[in-house]
């Protein structure tokens, strides 16, 4: 696992584990102005097959719809990138074109009433 990842999965859970009253991992809690359902993530995995022509694939979209009507706190988007990467054919937040798909996501996720955060 890379130092970063590994780091950073730390500082949310001992961030997490802050929080005031909450001692059951599936207490429904929140997080400054986050709500969550409760402390359980869904980690970022990446489907290369999710994307085509800068369109989510209608399987990824079920994917999230699925994953947002279980008991999942948040989950962690698959990666987007900050600029282009011919070797990722994933989106990216460096142009505006991917927004709209990138909407659906979120929308579908929400509309199930779950959070979502991107890994960047």
């Amino acid at each position: 696992m890379n130092k970063i990842y590994l780091i950073t999965l730390i500082i949310i859970l001992f961030n997490l584990a802050l929080l005031e009253g909450k001692k059951d991992l599936f207490d429904e809690t929140q997080f400054k102005y986050l709500k969550m359902k409760n402390r359980v993530f869904k980690g970022a995995l990446e489907d290369f097959e999710s994307w085509e022509n800068g369109k989510a694939t209608e399987k990824y979209l079920k994917r999230y719809e699925e994953l947002s009507k279980l008991e999942i706190g948040i989950i962690i988007s698959g990666g987007i990138l900050v600029e282009p990467n011919e070797a990722y054919p994933v989106p990216t937040i460096e142009k505006d074109e991917y927004i709209p798909e990138l909407k659906k996501i979120v929308d579908i996720v929400h509309k199930n009433g779950g959070n979502i955060f991107a890994q960047l």
